[in-house]
């Protein structure tokens, strides 16, 4: 709602926190990541890599090829919900072939 009422001042704002987590926490960030990395590597090539999930006996629900296909249509799904909500505004301020942003073309084509 403070965005909706005051979006020069929520400009401003939100660059300004952006910029703070970027230069603040940047490093954490990363440092982080790679930590995680570096111990689910640990893990996966440890002694305890060889562990399943489930017991000796457990057998996988679905194929390799079908939890590919649903990594992919997760991937997907969550592209069409992200794009769906944004990609009009995207069209309106930068639209294609030369058409001037915010100008009836764009809005057609948003």
């Amino acid at each position: 709602m403070p965005m909706a009422l005051a979006p020069e001042r929520a400009t401003v704002v939100v660059a300004e926190l952006y910029d703070w987590i970027a230069e603040s926490l940047g490093l954490l960030y990363l440092w982080t990541t790679l930590g995680a990395a570096i111990v689910l590597a640990v893990i996966a090539f440890g002694k305890h890599g060889e562990k399943r999930l489930g017991g000796a006996a457990a057998t996988p629900d679905f194929s390799t090829l079908s939890w590919m296909s649903m990594l992919f249509c997760a991937g997907i799904g969550a592209s069409v919900l992200y794009w769906s909500g944004i990609e009009w505004a995207h069209y309106l301020d930068a639209p294609p072939l030369g058409a001037v942003p915010g100008s009836d073309a764009a809005r057609e084509w948003a």
